[in-house]
């Protein structure tokens, strides 16, 4: 589906390209979403991964399991950066001209960064085992992840990891202090908008 999403998308850059990502976002949301028949009383059962002798049901071994996996999506990233596929990606995101001017085929490669990215996104709900939500994935949750990334550093490994952290320490500080809740929510915005005057 990545790929699919990827043709419509080839001539476009930068705030357009986000546009149109987020525009299927919300065309998911209407089309896929409301359909009673995927999520029945509001929720889907995603089943957890079952691997002899750890129960993935439970929170540490799921945490472990999923630090776990993390750690090898990303060091199979970093693997492929270094690889020739991997200096096209960054060729194409610094200058597409200049790697099409040096004959670099841009519709493979923006389609093949599009199908590898729907493929952790789909790896990463996959492991997220356990009652599903359409609520959890609306287009205006995904912002604030959207803008934790960019501030964290989206070209980086650690930067997936810290933004992470932060998502996370929203609810945490969330749950600990009811009274900073709406704070919480408001703050990913804010960090948008200091970019913006940036």
């Amino acid at each position: 589906i990545g790929a699919v999403v990827a043709l419509p998308a080839l001539r476009l850059e930068g705030i357009y390209l986000a546009l149109a990502t987020g525009a299927f976002a919300l065309l998911v949301s209407i089309l896929v979403f409301n359909q009673g028949k995927i999520f029945s009383n509001g929720v889907a059962e995603v089943p957890p991964l079952r691997l002899p002798g750890v129960d993935l049901s439970q929170p540490r071994p799921k945490a472990i399991f999923l630090s776990v996996a993390f750690a090898v999506v990303g060091l199979l990233l970093v693997a492929l950066r270094r690889s020739s596929l991997g200096r096209q990606f960054v060729a194409m995101k610094d200058s597409p001209l200049a790697g099409a001017t040096l004959g670099m085929n841009l519709v493979r490669t923006k389609a093949l960064a599009f199908a590898m990215s729907a493929a952790i996104a789909s790896l990463a709900g996959a492991l997220d085992a356990g009652k599903v939500a359409p609520d959890n994935y609306t287009f205006d949750r995904s912002l604030p992840i959207l803008l934790l990334a960019i501030v964290s550093g989206v070209g980086s490994i650690g930067g997936a990891f810290f933004g992470g952290m932060l998502l996370g320490s929203n609810t945490v500080l969330a749950s600990i202090v009811p009274s900073v809740s709406n704070i919480t929510q408001v703050m990913p915005g804010l960090i948008g908008l200091s970019m913006g005057r940036n």
